[in-house]
């Protein structure tokens, strides 16, 4: 089991999602594979979830920790919508066909700096 991190700030979830994405793999058209009783396979929206606890969260952190993932995948939504006029969603993104993991993995990695780089403006 994943141990789940103290994340305070969006540019850290899409690090840590990135970072689920190369170690534990990628994949299209659901949140995550089980595979021998883990999770393997994520995609974009799974592994941002994965890191945040979302599949085994306790109730009380539930609410801060989903302000914090919404915040994340609203500006990689926007990344994406910049990157791939399609519909402009992480999900859309994710799930394009001829997509690959490296694409994904890219634009998290991309937003995280983005944001960084923004909040060091500012």
């Amino acid at each position: 089991m994943m141990e789940h991190l103290k994340l305070t700030d969006p540019a850290e979830i899409l690090e840590a999602a990135a970072d689920v994405l190369e170690t534990k793999g990628w994949g299209q058209g659901c949140e995550f594979k089980m595979e021998n009783g883990e999770r393997t396979a994520f995609c974009a929206i799974g592994a941002i979830r994965e890191v945040i606890g979302f599949y085994n969260i306790e109730q009380t952190l539930f609410f801060t920790t989903m302000v914090l993932a919404h915040e994340a995948m609203d500006v990689s939504n926007r990344v994406a919508g910049l990157m791939d006029t399609d519909q402009g969603s992480v999900v859309s993104f994710n799930d394009k066909p001829g997509r690959t993991a490296d694409e994904v993995i890219d634009l998290f990695k991309l937003t995280a700096k983005d944001l960084r780089n923004r909040g060091s403006d500012a």
